[in-house]
């Protein structure tokens, strides 16, 4: 699937049709979607995830975070919110009934909430799964990155939330555009919260004192120069 041309506009029309799919029970729950790759999950970690699942918390609702499979367990593990809901990405975009059974399956837990808190949100990915829902509230942002959703796209599906936060800056770091969503969606300045990483000796033999560094990005505009990271690394080490 791409964005653009007739592939994109059949799946939004499926994603219209599964948000008329009758619901048989009230609608309850809140659903907080966070789709993107684990660096950008870790910077949200320190930077307004906390905040919003607190929030989420407060809206008397059973709280689910929808994420990628990647990284679902280790977001399970911090235990913030009531459940997390793995989704293969990779898969729901190429795969039309993966796809359609996700959309199904989500629509029917009738969720009441949506929260949207990712900058570089996709049309395949979080708008497909806002359409599709059709929730009482949709609460997403204003800015999003051309990037990854081309700016005819970005207008069309911020009408399909119900609530686009004031306030917002204009497009920047993931890191902060999530520190002004938590603040704008919750009224507080978010925490930076410590990470912990549990490791088995016998399979990972390494000494407490480490540190890691991860030299790639989805995006060659991205990709800092690997001189630097070594320069950076020789400096860590010194």
């Amino acid at each position: 699937s791409t964005v653009g041309g007739v592939d994109s506009a059949y799946s939004s029309a499926l994603s219209w049709l599964v948000s008329l799919w009758p619901l048989r029970k009230p609608r309850a729950g809140v659903l907080i979607l966070r789709l993107d790759a684990a660096g950008d999950f870790f910077l949200w970690l320190q930077s307004g995830f906390a905040e919003v699942a607190a929030h989420a918390s407060t809206l008397g609702r059973p709280v689910v975070l929808l994420a990628r499979h990647e990284w679902a367990d280790y977001a399970r593990a911090l235990g913030a919110v009531d459940e997390v809901c793995a989704l293969d990405t990779g898969r729901f975009r190429r795969d039309p009934g993966y796809r359609i059974r996700w959309l199904l399956t989500l629509r029917r837990r009738g969720f009441e909430y949506v929260i949207q808190p990712r900058l570089a949100r996709e049309l395949w990915m979080e708008d497909w799964v806002v359409l599709a829902l059709n929730a009482r509230e949709s609460v997403g942002s204003p800015v999003f990155d051309p990037t990854n959703l081309p700016e005819p796209y970005g207008r069309l599906t911020a009408r399909w939330y119900t609530r686009l936060l004031p306030g917002m800056p204009a497009i920047s770091h993931e890191s902060f555009h999530n520190s002004m969503f938590a603040k704008a969606l919750c009224g507080i300045t978010a925490t930076r919260r410590a990470l912990t990483v549990r490791t088995s000796p016998a399979r990972h033999p390494v000494p407490g004192d480490y540190f890691v560094v991860a030299p790639g990005a989805g995006h060659p505009g991205r990709r800092w120069p690997a001189d630097r990271f070594a320069a950076v690394i020789g400096e860590i080490l010194r």
